[in-house]
């Protein structure tokens, strides 16, 4: 049967492997893709094998909607192969002696029918894997089996689909080929998912709530574009530069010039085209600081394209900014917040103060780290 929408993953689990503790007590309600985020260590992919029954030694309870997966004082717990759950590693770990059409074959005569609104003719067709179905697995691609390992995954029709960093080792043009198989498999199937990463991109892109993680512990809990930005003041890792996380309605395409454009709290922005997205979907935005400029007068004869007016609410210097030498100032944009990075100098010379009125510029070609 498919499965309910706003499924629920209730944890209360403790586990020590050498010198990593990890203990998560929280509910995790599914309502679109479920961002697992976190720096390197965090206990992410440990807590994704907890899930799926590849770590036993886990103490305490799992349930996920109507089934108990773990109740350690009740002596309960269900094998991976029976909890019905998708899993998509970082390394494939397709079998490289069989084709890709046995590969998935396999994972569908070991489905336990969970889902059966995942049909392998469907998922041959969202993963556009009709031409590479007798192909060898050592015969494809990086992104290549990035896709069939994810057609894999689903064509053993599971009730949760876990994905282990699925974008690891490609570069930015085999991540931007596939981005967009992930958005069409989110919205084809009503499947709970959970994306694990430590790239905050790829958490605004795919991503719509977000789990972050830090020393096995869950640090915070929210939707993204609220939790990315305040990942900063968030200390989950050294090295998490300031950056803002905003929604907005698409427009239009701008075909003729490859480009998508958005309206933002009222006011026009472009970005890089998206082919996935329709007038009035929803879009969250990735600014980085250091992509943002400020000027106090709106500027003309520029090639950036994306201005928009707003105005100072504060300014954060050497504590929060962690640099003697810059500092980030807060823009409201028609109630959302925008971050940029400016030197300490430049601040100093615009006359930048609290509700000092500004433009932001951003180029659109930061939109092209994907």
């Amino acid at each position: 049967m498919p499965v309910e929408t706003n499924s629920v993953l209730s944890i209360d689990l403790s586990l020590t492997l050498g010198d990593f503790s990890m203990h998560i007590k929280n509910e995790l309600r599914f309502d679109g893709v479920l961002g697992l985020f976190g720096p390197s260590g965090a206990g992410k992919s440990t807590l994704l094998r907890i899930i799926a029954g590849l770590e036993r030694k886990g103490i305490g309870t799992l349930k996920f909607t109507q089934q108990c997966w773990q109740d350690t004082a009740k002596r309960q717990f269900t094998a991976a192969h029976l909890r019905s759950v998708g899993f998509v590693f970082q390394d494939s770990r397709l079998f490289e002696h069989l084709s890709v059409a046995e590969n998935i074959e396999y994972a569908n005569r070991r489905a336990t029918k969970g889902n059966a609104n995942i049909s392998v003719d469907e998922i041959i067709e969202i993963f556009d894997l009709r031409r590479l179905m007798r192909r060898q697995v050592g015969d494809l691609s990086g992104g290549e089996c990035k896709r069939v390992a994810i057609a894999r995954a689903l064509a053993a029709q599971p009730q949760l689909l876990l994905l282990d960093e699925p974008l690891a080792g490609l570069d930015i043009q085999r991540k931007a080929e596939i981005l967009p198989y992930l958005d069409a498999l989110q919205n084809r199937f009503d499947l709970p998912m959970i994306y694990v990463s430590h790239a905050v991109d790829e958490m605004a892109r795919v991503a719509k709530h977000i789990v972050v993680m830090n020393l096995g512990r869950i640090s915070a809990v929210g939707n993204a574009a609220d939790v990315l930005s305040d990942l900063p003041t968030l200390g989950t890792a050294s090295g998490i530069e300031s950056a803002s996380a905003l929604t907005a309605t698409v427009k239009r395409p701008i075909t003729d010039f490859g480009l998508t454009e958005l309206s933002l709290c009222g006011q026009n922005f472009s970005v890089p085209i998206q082919r996935q997205l329709t007038a009035g979907d929803a879009a969250t935005l990735y600014i980085r600081a250091s992509d943002v400029a400020l000027a106090t007068s709106k500027p003309s004869g520029l090639s950036i394209r994306n201005v928009l007016a707003g105005s100072v609410i504060s300014i954060d210097t050497l504590d929060r900014a962690g640099s003697e030498t810059f500092a980030i100032v807060t823009v409201n944009i028609g109630g959302a917040t925008l971050r940029a990075q400016l030197t300490r100098q430049s601040i100093s010379e615009l006359g930048l103060q609290i509700e000092t009125k500004v433009f932001a510029l951003v180029k659109t070609a930061s939109f092209n780290r994907f």
